[in-house]
């Protein structure tokens, strides 16, 4: 298990939930041959993964392994640039020359408005994860609306006892 899992762990306590995103960094690059990147350090990648994760999943986005040389700062902009699309604030942007504390604020503002990009579609998408044993669970992000309207029946009316007598109500819209 990596480092950042099991201080996770260590962190919350045996009996609470560690949310482990379902398709996390199992290798240490993506050609697990290469010995050029078994030297270099997966954890910090491995956290900026697990942060942009429910939002790359709303989105029906794949996840890219780091490129070769790429820096922990450049592949949270480029994941951030990969929302980019999905944001209603911000246009699509270059964000590789931005400077640190705006990058933060823009980053925050895109991972949120990322996730509640299927509420605004009026869909409901899956996000699966798995707990620290492993099991595979689902959550989901959007609008409940798209599925539980079907149960929904007609309004109706029904009469209000109101000092003085019986009234119905007025017609609902």
């Amino acid at each position: 298990m990596s480092e950042v899992l099991e201080s996770r762990i260590e962190a919350t306590g045996p009996e609470t939930t560690v949310r482990v995103p379902a398709h996390r960094i199992d290798l240490d690059w993506a050609c697990p041959a290469s010995e050029t990147f078994r030297k270099i350090p997966r954890a910090p990648f491995e956290a900026v993964r697990m942060e942009y994760d429910r939002a790359l999943q709303a989105n029906n986005q794949l996840v890219d392994y780091p490129y070769v040389g790429e820096s922990v700062d450049l592949y949270r902009r480029r994941l951030a640039t990969a929302l980019m699309p999905h944001a209603v604030t911000y246009p699509a942007m270059k964000l590789e020359k931005i400077n640190g504390k705006l990058f933060r604020d823009i980053e925050q503002t895109v991972l949120k408005e990322a996730i509640e990009k299927p509420a605004r579609d009026g869909r409901l998408v899956e996000i699966k994860l798995k707990d620290r044993s492993g099991r595979a669970y689902s959550e989901y992000e959007g609008s409940m609306g798209c599925w539980l309207n079907q149960f929904k029946g007609p309004v109706m009316a029904s009469p209000i006892l109101v000092p003085g007598g019986a009234r119905r109500s007025p017609p609902m819209a």
